[in-house]
């Protein structure tokens, strides 16, 4: 799915659809884009005809701009109409039965046996995960616009700051100090935010989300104790051969359980913008509403990965005390040998559901990996490979070049992760607000969006599988 705004602009200036994104391939993201490419055109066209009028009362529209209106209503035509389809599409992905999809209960009992390295059915081909990552499954009450007709319009009030009885004050604004009051957002329009950051999210689009609800100030998740199976057994548990005498009841096994226990942290997001932005650009509200979202994904990705540290924030990957971090072979660079490393301490049960997670600047390292052969010189594997435009897999793995990773020779330029032992626990309320007062004397309106979200690797320990001295888990890291 591309993510990407599919107009491009011809050589008169006009807009087209680009030959590179067909639209029943474009995102929500890239469509809303387009959307909001073709109402700042459609603006700065009204500008350029008003400020001829205003010279010549009788100027018209130019044969040009009659035909670039024409085609731009059909392009207008064209993306409503995917949109409604991808609508549709996500509605019936979320209300469409499966019958072979166990309940919740019985995934996470069967990923915990699938995780022992027991058989559960075609290698796992059979565990479906409970429907749960979109905010309108997670939450599907907050379904209220509030008198709303689109979010732009809302963020159009809100920017602009007139008065609106729809607007639904949770506390004082905030005047640069630590209040955490604001404007509660109507859920759909919540929903749209969210969805459109999990596009482009690492952790949250594939790790497990939980609803935290209304008034509860935590959640906790029940998950096996199967870490260390070095007796043989899986979550305490495991098989006994009887005899006519029944066993006694010292010999009775108890099963291992843990607790993952997700606290809602506050975060925010602060954009700054001139006063004269606000009341001149056009469809500033729309950009406003995207750049929103994109900073969302950007730093809950950041945080489930590098810079959480389980206290004020989510707990990061690489602060997990299950993360296995491998020695590099050779500083600055990624080898076949650094490679291999990695992939042999990933957990068996993950070989499935990994993906690699690594810097664009690893890049050309990653593409002259290749495998000595004595002195004869070295043979290049083609660990990775190009699947599609942009579409990389690393030893049969997809693999993931972001600038949300670190950078080359430093800890966290290639992970390999299963986030699918990822959980991300999440409130349906979110607050936006606005203060005059923090730019006043630069003419500057500062925004804050609010969100309490938690997350945290499932594990507390790397796993210790029977007959082997070498630990596992789904979170690896190569070192520095």
């Amino acid at each position: 799915m591309y993510h990407q705004n599919p107009l491009e602009r011809d050589a008169s200036g006009g807009l087209v659809l680009g030959q590179l994104f067909p639209l029943d391939q474009v995102s929500v993201r890239g469509l809303d884009a387009a959307r909001a490419d073709i109402g700042a055109w459609v603006s700065t066209l009204n500008a350029k005809f008003k400020a001829r009028q205003a010279a010549n009362p009788t100027a018209t529209l130019t044969a040009q701009e009659r035909r670039q209106m024409a085609e731009v209503d059909d392009l207008k035509d064209q993306i409503k109409k995917a949109m409604a389809k991808r609508q549709a599409e996500d509605d019936e992905a979320r209300g469409a039965p499966d019958p072979g999809a166990p309940n919740a209960d019985a995934y996470y009992s069967q990923l915990a046996a699938r995780r022992a390295g027991l058989d559960v059915g075609g290698h796992g081909s059979t565990i479906h995960r409970p429907r749960g990552r979109k905010f309108g499954e997670l939450f599907p009450s907050a379904t209220s616009w509030q008198g709303w007709k689109s979010s732009h319009q809302f963020m159009r009030t809100i920017a602009l700051g007139h008065s609106d009885d729809r607007l639904e004050i949770q506390g004082a604004t905030f005047q640069g100090g630590d209040s955490s009051g604001g404007y509660a957002i109507p859920g759909p329009i919540l929903a749209r935010w969210s969805d459109m950051a999990l596009e482009d999210e690492i952790v949250r689009s594939r790790g497990i989300s939980w609803p935290i609800p209304e008034g509860a100030r935590e959640i906790s998740v029940p998950s096996w104790a199967i870490g260390d199976r070095s007796d043989g057994s899986v979550g305490g548990l495991s098989i006994q051969w009887e005899t006519e005498d029944p066993p006694a009841d010292a010999d009775l096994q108890i099963a291992k359980t843990q607790m993952v226990t997700l606290h809602p942290r506050r975060g925010a997001i602060y954009v700054e913008c001139s006063n004269e932005l606000l009341e001149d650009a056009p469809q500033f509200e729309q950009q406003l509403d995207m750049i929103m979202s994109r900073a969302l994904s950007y730093g809950l990705d950041r945080a489930f990965l590098f810079t959480g540290d389980g206290a004020s924030s989510p707990l990061a990957v690489i602060n997990s005390p299950a993360l296995i971090s491998v020695a590099r072979d050779t500083s600055g660079v990624i080898i076949w040998d650094d490679l291999a490393s990695m992939f042999s301490r990933l957990s068996p049960a993950s070989f499935r559901g990994a993906i690699w997670v690594t810097h664009v600047s690893c890049l050309p390292s990653l593409m002259k990996v290749s495998v000595p052969v004595g002195t004869a010189g070295s043979i290049a594997p083609q660990a990775l490979n190009e699947r599609a435009p942009g579409v990389y897999t690393l030893f049969g793995l997809p693999c993931l070049f972001t600038e949300k990773s670190q950078p080359l020779g430093t800890l966290g330029d290639l992970m390999l992760c299963d986030f699918s032992q990822y959980y991300i626990g999440l409130k349906s309320d979110m607050r936006i607000d606005k203060s005059v007062h923090l730019g006043f004397r630069r003419n500057k309106t500062t925004f804050r969006i609010q969100t309490r979200i938690d997350g945290s690797p499932v594990l507390s320990a790397p796993e210790t599988p029977p007959n082997s001295a070498d630990t596992v888990s789904p979170f690896i890291v190569l070192a520095a």
